[in-house]
């Protein structure tokens, strides 16, 4: 069975004119059923699979407390660190809910409903706000602007039950203020090559053009915004 190629983006909304800023991320990965767990991510960077049997990420204690938790995102040297949740009816409810369920203005890291959980989409959106007054959640995207942070940070991980999926970012730029999953039909290959064409064409922001994408290639997009008060 060939390699599949999974690529992912990082949407980050910001206040001024409702603008967004993409970060687009490369992801190599076998089919689920070949997945091996990685012991670290420096072996992850290396290219190694460990033959540890269980996933570093505690998903039965999560989906105790709460049973939307189906992921967990992580980039290594960062504050990013945070389970994935999907509410079973409300999109918006993570906006304002913690992980165990109870009300909070810092809400959780979630996808919508438009999206399975397997990410095998062709585009995974995942959102989370920007808590400046913390630093929190998706604060530390904004920081994917600088040339040297985009380097030094191109590696992003996201664990399931399944496997370990590993992201490598290949563009940072600013985006207008559209639902990226309604706007583009992804299902549709001529619909999703006008948009990669679309971001290797892009002149501001930051672009690896040496990282190859096409329609057979899945994404992901994380998304959040620059100021508390705007957040969507």
């Amino acid at each position: 069975m060939r390699n599949q190629k999974i690529m992912g983006i990082i949407q980050i909304f910001f206040v001024l004119a409702a603008c967004l800023g993409i970060l687009m991320l490369y992801l190599s990965h076998r089919p689920k059923d070949e997945i091996q767990f990685v012991s670290s991510a420096v072996e992850a960077a290396e290219g190694k699979t460990s033959r540890q049997v269980s996933n570093p990420i505690n998903f039965e204690a999560y989906q105790k407390m709460n049973p939307d938790v189906y992921a967990y995102l992580y980039i290594d040297k960062s504050s990013l660190d945070y389970p994935i949740l999907q509410h079973p009816s409300d999109d918006a409810y993570y906006l304002s809910h913690g992980v165990d369920g109870a009300v909070s203005a810092s809400g959780s890291i979630y996808t919508e409903g438009i999206n399975t959980k397997d990410f095998h989409d062709p585009n995974t959106a995942i959102y989370g706000h920007n808590v400046m007054d913390y630093g929190t959640m998706f604060h530390e995207l904004l920081q994917y602007q600088n040339a040297d942070y985009f380097n030094q940070h191109k590696l992003i991980y996201i664990y399931t039950e399944q496997g370990i999926y590993q992201y490598q970012v290949f563009a940072s730029y600013f985006y207008d203020d559209r639902h990226l999953l309604y706007a583009f039909d992804f299902h549709n290959p001529a619909v999703y090559q006008a948009f990669l064409d679309a971001v290797f064409q892009k002149q501001d922001g930051i672009v690896d053009r040496a990282v190859s994408v096409d329609t057979t290639d899945t994404i992901i997009t994380l998304s959040t915004c620059k100021d508390l008060g705007d957040e969507r």
